[in-house]
């Protein structure tokens, strides 16, 4: 018998390397994708370059791709997302700004998804299955004559 705390613990124990092996594969390939977070700046005339190059080095961009990882993932766990230079807000005031239209869409699709599958589910009992292999018959052996006198 064993504590359901214990297969808890095992999936735990499975998720975290899984979750960091994805990232790490998920940010060296966003890493060593063209271009940067900066490159809309440098090719602006009306910012010096100094600039660029001062909020590269601020933000580490030209350090090796480990650093930059172990950076990224310290921040992640203490909860700084950063900030979104498209929309000029925190990251994470951008994610609760479309968390609801997001969950609003999860969860119709998923009740949509539900409405389709239930009629699936074969919930009624009394109703019999259909069944793709014909009865099975009643004997398995060939029965015998009947050997007793009527008479």
């Amino acid at each position: 018998m064993t504590f359901p705390g214990t297969y808890v613990l095992r999936r735990l124990l499975i998720a975290v390397p899984s979750l960091l092996g994805i990232s790490v594969v998920l940010f060296t390939v966003l890493a060593l994708a063209p271009g940067d977070p900066f490159g809309e700046i440098v090719s602006n005339p009306n910012i010096p370059a100094e600039v660029a190059a001062n909020l590269r080095l601020k933000f580490g961009m030209d350090d090796p791709l480990a650093i930059r990882y172990v950076r990224w993932l310290a921040a992640m766990l203490h909860g700084d997302w950063g900030f979104s230079f498209a929309s000029r807000i925190d990251v994470v005031d951008l994610i609760m700004q479309r968390l609801p239209t997001t969950l609003l869409v999860v969860g119709s699709s998923q009740l949509l998804a539900l409405a389709v599958a239930a009629p699936n589910l074969n919930i009624h009992p009394h109703t019999p299955r259909p069944s793709r292999h014909p009865p099975a018959p009643a004997y398995s052996s060939p029965r015998c004559p009947e050997t007793h006198d009527r008479g």
